[in-house]
Formats: structure tokens, sequence, C-alpha cells
């Protein structure tokens, strides 16, 4: 499992950043059978922290991202 946590907190009126944080999960399982056959598991989340302008106005929103994967690798031969 990977964790990851970021965060943005500028000082006001020294920089033109804007204050931000974003975190990312992810998990990857792997099963290997023999040296030829594996069978991935994976699944990610995200979810950021931001300022939007909306008709002049800021806004805050969130937006999210998740994927959940599966993938079976196998060796062919003739």
């Amino acid at each position: 499992m990977i964790a990851d946590f970021e965060s943005v907190d500028p000082v006001a009126g020294r920089t033109s950043l804007d204050d931000e944080e974003s975190v990312v999960a992810d998990v990857l399982l792997r099963y290997v059978w023999n040296p030829w056959q594996a069978l991935y598991v994976g699944y990610t989340s995200g979810s950021r922290d931001l300022r939007e302008l909306d008709g002049g106005a800021a806004v805050d929103s969130t937006e999210r991202g998740r994927q959940f994967f599966v993938k079976m690798s196998y060796l062919f031969q003739p």
C-alpha cells in the first residue's frame, strides 16, 4: 500500500500559490502461480481540495477519482 498526502500552505501576500491539499491511496496485490503466470488486483483513490472561480467568486470543491483493476499475466509459448 502507498499513501501520499501533499499540502501547500503559502504565506499570504508573498506568493501566488493557493492553499491546496491532496490525498492519494494505492493498493496492489499480486499472486504468482509460477514464474510465467501472475494475477494482479489493484485499487487507487484520490481527492484534492481546489479553489475554483465560479462567476468571479472563489468556491471550494473536491475532485475525486477511483479505479479498480484486475490483470492476468500469462506466457504463451509455441
